[in-house]
């Protein structure tokens, strides 16, 4: 998938987690698992709807075998 900082894509979010000031969400993209971090107040029903955007600067990547990061954001 290649990301485009003007696309907003549509899909069901499986879970939300609750962490105190921050709502931990999992969405099912391609056959593969996201997890973003949203700020409270936000609540997601189990195969809730849920658009996603992205902003390449802010993206944190892991490698799905061992989970080594590949990329993280650079802090100015």
């Amino acid at each position: 998938m290649e990301l485009n900082r003007r696309q907003i894509l549509k899909y069901a979010g499986l879970v939300s987690e609750p962490l105190g000031p921050d709502v931990l969400v999992t969405v099912r993209i391609d056959g593969e698992l996201l997890k973003a971090r949203i700020p409270t107040p936000f609540s997601l029903g189990h195969d809730s709807t849920v658009y996603v955007g992205f902003n390449p600067d802010r993206l944190h990547l892991f490698a799905a075998a061992d989970g080594t990061a590949l990329r993280a954001p650079q802090l100015a």
